[in-house]
């Protein structure tokens, strides 16, 4: 039942916002500018902070509270992405687009729970979500301009989620 609510959720971004569904690592940038978007990369960045904050609830523990600390930093990072946006003052209104983690947000697609090496991957969501973090982390650097400082703070949000997220990894070793 969540994965068909969560695949409409999906569809109903791609096809409102002309936002691509990320593979793996990879978020193309062909499918995501419109001609009509204003900021792309504020969009795509809110996109994969979206799929970074499924991924985090998905995880499987808390990782010494750091799993839960990642998750407040990218919501953090996602009301700032809300309020650069809201900042911009020819920009629609489109706060359902970012709503928190925890309602409709989009699922970043399965894959496989082992490694190019053939090992089998002990923390997949937490290895995604990091994944989908620095893709956030890539698009807010490239954004074209401050947004009343709210893009820099959601980029200190995501940096922070970051950590967070490799200091879950190195306290389950």
């Amino acid at each position: 039942m969540k994965k068909s609510t969560t695949l409409a959720t999906v569809l109903v971004l791609v096809m409102t916002f002309g936002i691509g569904i990320p593979s793996f690592g990879q978020i193309d940038t062909s499918q995501t500018s419109s001609k009509h978007e204003r900021h792309p990369l504020i969009r795509k960045a809110i996109a994969a902070l979206h799929l970074a904050a499924n991924d985090l609830e998905d995880a499987s523990h808390d990782f010494c509270g750091h799993r839960e600390q990642a998750l407040d930093a990218v919501n953090v990072a996602i009301d700032q992405l809300g309020l650069a946006i809201a900042c911009d003052s020819q920009a629609p209104t489109t706060a359902r687009f970012f709503q928190r983690s925890g309602s409709e947000t989009a699922q970043s697609p399965d894959s496989s729970n082992v490694t190019p090496q053939g090992k089998h991957e002990r923390h997949p969501a937490i290895r995604k979500a990091l994944a989908a973090l620095h893709l956030a982390a890539d698009d807010l650097s490239d954004a074209a301009h401050d947004f009343c400082g709210h893009r820099e703070a959601a980029l200190d949000a995501t940096n922070n989620a970051i950590t967070q997220l490799e200091l879950a990894i190195a306290c389950d070793q």
